[in-house]
């Protein structure tokens, strides 16, 4: 295999161009913008707790670099821009100061608490951070990769963090980069973007020792779609990742509904989105049942709600969630088929607020995950 080749594309704060394009109608809570401009949002439909609100930083600067002025809030005890729904990033507060359910404040401004999950969300760690992105394919290839990385490369843009492409292309088909301790050190995450079949190689392969090391290190996993199709000869990543595709609709993207998990409403990784949410997708079964019963430390954040298409996941299976295991805080959502999937506000949504919970910029107020 040959040397891993590192394209980085660093975030640029006050001039970032990127913006995100949307599509369908953006949910109550932060609306994505480029550079460093405010977030905007409408009225949630939840009642906002009324142990008190807090203003956050000035405006135009609560979806990049709030300073310490926005003190997280505990589910609406508190003041900040956290207000239940995500933190600042010490330079990388994403969400523009968005509450949960309540109103997403203009210019900065956020009320505490709001319509989400355990007790609202809480300033998790700060500051700029680094994702590589892997996206080997060696089963199907999956055209919408690159849709997918150019995503990444604009909400890195917009929230303070840098996305390097581990083989420093966006095309389908990937070549076969060698992971080494060297390689994963300056990275604080790795994305799992659509990538297929074992693409350590071999079973006795030193990446997956490697790998598996490096992100035991209090480091963080987030993946979609396939990313429960790849590496069925590590156990370790199997359990990591929670489940192990077994199927998919038979149809092209039919429409079904996901619902919220209604002990996580308050979840930092949950606010804004509807519940139900119907898209358009290639809906994954699973049929291990690991996330829901045999392995420890999982929470279901979505369950498919239906109407279920030909082959597709029965009613209440998990279609996202989060764990907290050996270290390691992942996020995995099996949406995220086809290139729509990363132009959809949503889903966009769901994948930032993912990233940001698992790199540890956010956290529920009750968080026991490290």
């Amino acid at each position: 295999m040959r040397s891993l080749t590192l394209c980085a594309f660093t975030a640029a704060i006050a001039t970032a161009a990127a913006s995100f394009a949307c599509s369908g109608t953006e949910p109550s809570g932060p609306t994505f913008v480029s550079g460093g401009a405010t977030a905007t949002g409408t009225a949630g439909s939840d009642s906002t707790p009324t142990a008190g609100t807090g203003t956050a930083p000035a405006a135009g600067t609560s979806s990049v670099t709030p300073t310490g002025g926005t003190g997280s809030s505990t589910g609406g005890s508190g003041s900040g821009t956290e207000g239940g729904t995500t933190a600042t990033t010490g330079g990388a507060g994403p969400m523009g100061g968005s509450s949960t359910g309540g109103a997403e404040p203009t210019a900065g401004t956020a009320t505490g608490g709001g319509s989400g999950g355990s007790g609202g969300s809480s300033t998790g760690a700060k500051g700029h951070f680094k994702m590589l992105v892997y996206e080997e394919t060696k089963g199907y290839p999956h055209p919408s990769i690159g849709a997918g990385n150019d995503m990444l490369k604009a909400m890195g843009a917009a929230n303070d963090f840098e996305v390097v492409l581990s083989d420093g292309e966006q095309t389908a088909v990937m070549n076969d980069p060698q992971i080494t301790a060297a390689d994963l050190e300056p990275f604080d995450m790795v994305f799992f973007m659509n990538p297929t079949g074992d693409v350590f190689g071999a079973k006795d392969s030193p990446e997956r020792d490697i790998f598996k090391t490096w992100l035991k290190n209090k480091k963080s996993f987030a993946g979609v779609h396939s990313a429960t199709d790849t590496e069925y000869a590590f156990p370790w990543y199997e359990d990591l990742v929670g489940e192990i595709y077994s199927g998919h609709t038979n149809e092209n993207l039919p429409s079904a509904s996901v619902n919220i998990e209604e002990s996580m409403k308050n979840h930092p990784t949950m606010v804004g989105l509807p519940s139900p949410w119907t898209r358009n997708e290639e809906w994954y079964r699973f049929t291990k049942g690991r996330v829901t019963g045999t392995l420890p430390g999982f929470q279901v954040l979505l369950r498919f709600g239906g109407p279920t298409p030909s082959q597709g996941p029965a009613v209440g299976q998990p279609i996202s969630w989060i764990r907290c295991w050996e270290g390691v805080r992942s996020f995995y959502t099996a949406m995220g088929h086809d290139k729509s999937a990363f132009n959809e506000a949503n889903f966009k949504k769901h994948v930032l607020q993912g990233v940001l919970w698992a790199v540890r910029r956010t956290s529920a107020t009750n968080e026991t995950c490290p």
